[in-house]
């Protein structure tokens, strides 16, 4: 059994309707800005829902038979990232062998990961990332309660918001279905080998991106909980907005294998997402800000000196390759993939985020590449390219 679990963030007005915060947007005199006489809303840099839904409803649970089944997750959150582990009611611990990824947005992952407990790993999911999970309910009692918990911090990962006791909590699973036939179906250990196409080690060449966070000065939003105005978030890709014509580093070959280096020097992670291309994530790290030099609307940018560092955090410490630190690349991340998380810059600008993909760009046309948390792209940090014969 396969079921899709369509994880959101909601908040509500007292009449059943959906809230979202809109903003007055004020000029540089001060001013409410007017379009056509009508005046301009704005929203902020990210949306964060006071409840959590699934499938369209608040806290739902499921019933469920003493049997494995198959989930279909998908984060469609605007901003917020989830992660996600079990909790039996009474307490006891969590099997590990109970819970299993075993694909990812691209599909089947080389080997299962064991996501079931908070103490030393959970589901990780970004808003636009999908997962493959299987649960086996028939290691727990009849009667059984498991609650879907979250413990991500907003924003990810370093916002003093933690998951609240609305925020903190997803679904449940109740364990009082009869067994309706008999599960012959095993948790496999090894989904599916990763087949990479032809010339895939020989990537015919490396494109550079800047993903930036900055201030548009002659545009502020105004707050009507603190009464205050402040500068407008400008989010860009190399410097240049949606409508900023190609550079030539954004137009592809057919069918050529490429690098793609995402450099992050802002404080938060971006799920970086490029439609209709697979890849695969190769590296995560750190560069020293000595190292590096933003791009601007007229340059790209630049990587020198001893470049770029895998598995070294935003200290410059080296951390275990695989581990949970968003510095490395986690084993639910191998395999195909369509949005990645690309680890932020440290607070005192001393070191930026990087992750470095490799794919195939095997159809023809101009098509987006985007962060993911949905403010983001509407603030503009979203490109597009093209791949032509």
């Amino acid at each position: 059994m396969r079921l899709p679990l369509v994880i959101q963030d909601r908040s509500f007005n007292k009449d059943g309707s959906l809230h979202y915060s809109a903003v007055p947007l004020l000029d540089a005199t001060g001013e409410q800005a007017v379009v056509n006489g009508k005046p301009v809303f704005t929203s902020y840099p990210e949306f964060f829902g006071n409840t959590i839904t699934v499938n369209g409803k608040v806290w739902p649970y499921l019933d469920v038979e003493p049997r494995k089944y198959r989930f279909r997750l998908l984060n469609g959150s605007d901003s917020r990232f989830y992660n996600m582990w079990l909790e039996l009611a009474g307490g006891g611990s969590i099997p590990a062998n109970a819970v299993g990824l075993i694909g990812n947005e691209g599909g089947l992952l080389p080997t299962m990961v064991s996501v079931a407990r908070s103490d030393d790993s959970g589901l990780l999911l970004s808003p636009g990332e999908r997962a493959d999970l299987i649960i086996d309910f028939s290691k727990f009692a009849a009667g059984a309660i498991l609650t879907v918990r979250n413990d991500a911090a907003t924003p990810y990962p370093n916002g003093d918001d933690v998951a609240s006791n609305t925020t903190g909590r997803i679904m449940q699973f109740r364990i009082n279905k009869p067994l309706s036939g008999t599960d012959t179906s095993q948790m496999p250990m090894n989904p599916k080998a990763a087949v990479r196409p032809a010339g895939w080690d020989t990537p015919s060449r490396t494109a550079t991106f800047d993903l930036q966070e900055t201030d548009e000065f002659d545009r502020f939003v105004y707050s009507p909980e603190t009464g205050t105005a402040l500068p407008r978030l400008m989010l860009r890709v190399n410097g240049r907005s949606f409508a900023d014509p190609l550079d030539p580093q954004e137009f592809h070959s057919l069918d050529a294998i490429e690098d793609w280096i995402l450099i992050n020097s802002t404080v938060d992670m971006h799920p970086m997402h490029i439609h209709l291309v697979h890849f695969e994530v190769l590296e995560k790290g750190t560069i020293s800000a000595d190292d590096y030099a933003a791009a601007t609307a007229l340059s790209m940018p630049t990587v020198s000196g001893i470049g770029l560092q895998p598995n070294v955090d935003e200290l410059g410490r080296p951390v275990t390759p695989g581990s949970e630190n968003p510095y490395t690349v986690h084993a639910s991340e191998l395999g195909w993939k369509e949005t990645v998380r690309v680890p932020p810059g440290s607070d005192t600008g001393l070191r930026v985020g990087y992750v470095k993909v490799r794919a195939k760009f095997d159809r023809v046309g101009t098509y987006m590449w985007h962060c993911h948390i949905l403010a983001h792209e509407e603030h503009e940090m979203m490109r597009p390219f093209t791949v032509a014969p």
